[in-house]
Formats: C-alpha cells, sequence, structure tokens
C-alpha cells in the first residue's frame, strides 16, 4: 500500500492549492499568514479546504518566485 499524500495524485492536488494560496496572498496586501487563524483565513479566502504544512511551504515558495519577479 501506498502512501496517499505522496502520491504523483495527492503532489498534483498540492500544487493545485497552494497555487490558488498563492495567487491570493500575491493579489492581496499585508504581511504573510503565520497563525492558523490566518492561514484558515487565507484558505477560506482562496476557497480551499485546510492547507498542510507541506501545502503552505509550497505555496510560499509560489508566493516569493511571484513577488520576486514583480520587483526586479
Amino acid at each position: 500500500m501506498s502512501d496517499f499524500s505522496h502520491s504523483a495524485r495527492a503532489q498534483q492536488a498540492r500544487l493545485i492549492k497552494a497555487d490558488k494560496l498563492a495567487t491570493l496572498l500575491t493579489e492581496t496586501p499585508g504581511p504573510w499568514p503565520s497563525t492558523d487563524t490566518e492561514r484558515r483565513g487565507a484558505e477560506k479566502a482562496a476557497g480551499v479546504r485546510k492547507a498542510s504544512d507541506e501545502t503552505w511551504a509550497l505555496a510560499r515558495r509560489l508566493y516569493d518566485d511571484a513577488t520576486s519577479r514583480v520587483s526586479s
């Protein structure tokens, strides 16, 4: 039995969710959500279910990449 959270399907779902979070946060002024309450608010605004720490880390990388291209 394989670990679903690391399957190709789960990785794709994680990328989609992270992209939605990063896009929302790139377009919304303010600091990066650091508390659980702030994260839940961002997830709700992005229309996604609760994200794992792994998904949040991926969202941060996507966000940093997007914001660095804008400021260059």
